[in-house]
């Protein structure tokens, strides 16, 4: 939590606003604590004594664990806290990433010949980006998605190409090359892992969730470079989203399943809206100055500052 506070003040204080900055920066919410533990145990093998707690340590975790709050010991409010972040983490990152990661290819469609021709239009206005393999598949909503394990390859449904316009079609292939020339599929491979050993810290799924919302917005930002068209890119998230997303739609499973339902969709509903709000106002985003010195000052002082927190 400390460390989430620190880096999102100072995303805030420096104005970061690349979507790619950013998401160096929320790694930090990930990678220091996770490094910084170990080498602070062989740097300081005692840090953890009562001696240390006592005389160094700038705030010691075990003296709030005693106290009580509504009739409940601390203890008890933490341990509900990482009972909720496991599960939480279980149904919005690992299981979605992982049934997105290794799902099948999906299967092929037979799409009318003006579906094919509208297609390939599109995609040969994109020229040499990575989409010249693009399939269309058959899927009961519309989607695109760089499918196989290696994401080598570009899949759009049928309904996808159906509902959208040739220059938001266009939109969405620049998106999901951007995905491709990026290497997002190994980078989520690799931010999964890393959230997985912390599976029950919600602050480890609030920085995935905030670092999955960078990704996307670093590649609309690629996909407005090569198109030149922000709006239509923004035109065919409102479609999708209103298609495979249900707005104003509630979910008739059994909870806790019908909650987690919900929570999804609202999350998705306002990842959509955060990323079309964007785009409607749509500036190219700036870097800030001295970016990795910033990063490596932000990761240091970070790391010493937790130092003092056991």
């Amino acid at each position: 939590m400390l460390m989430a506070l620190v880096v999102e003040a100072l995303v805030k204080i420096w104005e970061v606003t690349r979507p790619g900055t950013r998401l160096q920066f929320r790694l930090l919410y990930l990678l220091v604590p996770l490094m910084g533990w170990p080498l602070y145990q062989l740097l300081w093998p005692d840090r953890g004594s009562a001696g240390f707690r006592q005389t160094i340590a700038i705030i010691d975790m075990q003296q709030f664990l005693p106290l009580h709050l509504g009739g409940l010991p601390i203890w008890a409010w933490v341990s509900v806290v990482m009972g909720l972040g496991t599960l939480l983490f279980a149904g919005r990152a690992l299981i979605p990433t992982l049934h997105n990661l290794i799902s099948a290819d999906g299967e092929e469609a037979s799409p009318a010949p003006e579906l094919v021709n509208k297609l390939n239009r599109s995609v040969q206005k994109l020229g040499n980006l990575p989409v010249s393999n693009a399939r269309i598949v058959a899927g009961p909503g519309p989607g695109a998605y760089l499918s196989g394990l290696n994401r080598s390859r570009l899949t759009v449904s049928a309904p996808l190409v159906e509902l959208l316009d040739e220059d938001e079609l266009e939109a969405v292939l620049a998106h999901e090359s951007a995905h491709a020339l990026h290497r997002d599929n190994p980078r989520g491979w690799s931010l999964l892992l890393l959230g997985s050993v912390m599976f029950y810290n919600p602050v480890a799924l609030v920085a995935l969730q905030r670092i999955s919302q960078d990704v996307e917005m670093a590649c609309d930002d690629d996909a407005v470079v090569w198109t030149g068209r922000p709006l239509a890119l923004a035109s065919a998230l409102l479609k999708t989203a209103g298609v495979s997303i249900g707005i104003g739609q509630e979910s008739t499973a059994p909870t806790p399943v019908a909650w987690l339902s919900r929570l999804d969709a609202r999350v998705r509903r306002n990842m959509v809206v955060e990323r079309v709000s964007r785009l409607s106002h749509y500036g190219t985003p700036q870097d800030v100055p001295l970016k990795w010195l910033r990063l490596t000052l932000t990761a240091l002082l970070s790391g010493a500052l937790l130092f003092f927190v056991v």
